[in-house]
């Protein structure tokens, strides 16, 4: 994927759970960035972008953002 990367990828029974981390996607360039790795992927497993922005779980075309203390408490 070039200079992209994706941070997490974890799984379990062969099918993978992919997740990117970032402090803030607030601004829309950041928040873009940090997307399009995952939107790239072009497969159907899950994919999360973790961020430490208080606002509730959030889908961007099938890609979940949640609030990192959230997902950790959960």
């Amino acid at each position: 994927m070039g200079d992209l990367e994706i941070d997490f990828v974890a799984g379990r029974g062969g099918k993978p759970h992919y997740y990117q981390v970032a402090l803030s996607v607030l601004d829309e360039a950041t928040l873009r960035r940090e997307l399009r790795p995952l939107e790239l992927l072009g497969d159907a497993y899950p994919k999360t972008l973790l961020t430490l922005d208080r606002i509730g779980a959030t889908d961007h075309n099938g890609i979940e953002q949640r609030s990192l203390v959230d997902w950790l408490l959960t």
